[in-house]
């Protein structure tokens, strides 16, 4: 995991497991190091074994890691990453992502090309395996830009203290890092969305529509 996202890890773990009980499944999460050092046996197995180092191969053998611990109808397996994305007339697609890029300090007679800024941006990439490890799913999807613009020397929301973080683009403004680098929960909330979809429907249900939902299940009216 990039050094930079490493705080933000949980906040996205978290989104990942509000948006699958939204949907009424129950989550049980594996520790990250518990999780890298299964997925490193799992290689190792693979190439001791002499078979093609393919991730297929891996995953299989990690889901039956998993499932000698734990019953499961599906692993997810998502993945921060950072990715350089270019600013244009002060926006920033990427991955299926649009972010305007904030500003702090006065910006007033500065000139910038259009496509000649590059910002980092964070995104999720994820696989879905079935019970025997065969790959049901998979998505990426943009997250957050995890830098700012600052000009002329005033400090704004989430600038490092550590001035060796900011990196110096030209005269006019720096690049600085978020800190932490993802903190908006809609954002994080819509990637989420997106990266398990279709997997799971991209709306979150509502109280009143899973009580219908029930009430068709059963048959009974749901309560008032």
């Amino acid at each position: 995991m990039p050094p930079e996202l490493e705080g933000s890890a949980r906040f996205v773990s978290n989104a990942l497991v509000d948006h699958l009980e939204a949907h009424g499944k129950t989550v049980r999460v594996i520790g990250y190091d518990i999780g890298r050092r299964f997925w490193k046996e799992s290689k190792k197995e693979v190439r001791d074994s002499g078979r093609s180092r393919k991730f297929e191969n891996a995953a299989k053998v990690y889901a039956r890691k998993i499932g000698e611990h734990v019953e499961f109808d599906a692993i997810i397996v998502p993945s921060l990453f950072v990715q350089n994305a270019k600013m244009k007339s002060r926006v920033v697609r990427w991955d299926g992502a649009e972010q305007k890029v904030e500003r702090h300090g006065n910006s007033r007679g500065a000139t910038i090309q259009s496509g000649s800024v590059v910002i980092k941006a964070a995104s999720l990439f994820a696989y879905v395996l079935d019970r025997d490890g065969v790959a049901i799913h998979s998505g990426r999807a943009g997250l957050e830009l995890i830098q700012n613009m600052r000009f002329g020397g005033k400090r704004g929301r989430g600038i490092q203290e550590r001035e060796s973080r900011i990196e110096s683009f030209s005269a006019d403004f720096v690049l600085v890092d978020n800190n932490p680098a993802i903190q908006d929960k809609d954002r994080v909330r819509a990637g989420v969305a997106a990266v398990l979809s279709p997997f799971l429907p991209m709306y979150t249900p509502t109280p009143v529509s899973r009580a219908a939902d029930s009430t068709r299940n059963s048959g009974k009216p749901a309560d008032p």
